[in-house]
């Protein structure tokens, strides 16, 4: 485990931040569920149920081993080096929680560093232990977030597309979700986090 600290922290400190496999107790795996191509791009982050022989599977055979650049970092594992720091500055503040570490994500690229994904190393991680799995506060902040995300990170056009989704798929299914399982107050949470973002900026000082 020295070893692969070190490699990992090596990583960070040679292309900005580098980031490790998670394992949700009692919950999924998150991998780099992906294929490289031979320049190691287009990584995407995937979800494997832990009690399928699959999970286990590629666990053992090391199939998310391969390392590699990818697009964003999860914010429970990852290290990030002081130059990182010091040139795109710390989480934004506008966020709270949820997606911050993805706007992050995003102002580093384009700072010029690299986000490198290190399948041989992981950590286990507790999910959701402040705000609760199902719970309204947290469908208000991931509903909110996502909007302020996309506001701070696409151009019209992507954001456009975005939107024709959210109106048209996003919105009727959670409306409909909530309501068949009587979860007013989620509902209600899910419609504050829209309105937040038509009566709040999108800048952030950080």
């Amino acid at each position: 485990m020295p070893v692969l600290l070190l490699l990992v922290l090596g990583f960070a400190l040679s292309c900005g931040i580098a980031i490790v496999v998670l394992f949700l107790f009692g919950q999924s795996m998150f991998a780099q569920d992906i294929t490289f191509n031979k320049n190691f791009e287009g990584a995407s982050l995937g979800k494997i149920e832990p009690q399928s022989p699959t999970a286990f599977r590629c666990a053992v055979e090391g199939q998310y081993d391969q390392r590699g650049p990818t697009h964003g970092a999860h914010g429970c594992a990852m290290l990030v080096s002081r130059e990182v720091i010091d040139k795109v500055g710390m989480f934004p503040l506008k966020f709270f929680i949820y997606y911050e570490e993805w706007d992050w994500s995003a102002r580093i690229l384009k700072a010029g560093y690299k986000i490198w994904y290190v399948g041989d190393a992981l950590i286990y991680h507790k999910e959701s232990v402040t705000m609760g799995k199902k719970s309204a506060i947290k469908v208000y902040y991931h509903t909110r977030n996502r909007i302020l995300y996309m506001r701070r990170n696409t151009n019209p056009l992507q954001f456009s597309v975005f939107m024709a989704f959210f109106v048209f798929v996003a919105v009727p299914k959670s409306v409909f979700y909530f309501s068949y399982h009587r979860q007013f107050q989620h509902l209600k949470s899910f419609f504050k986090g829209v309105f937040w973002n038509l009566t709040t900026s999108s800048y952030s000082p950080v």
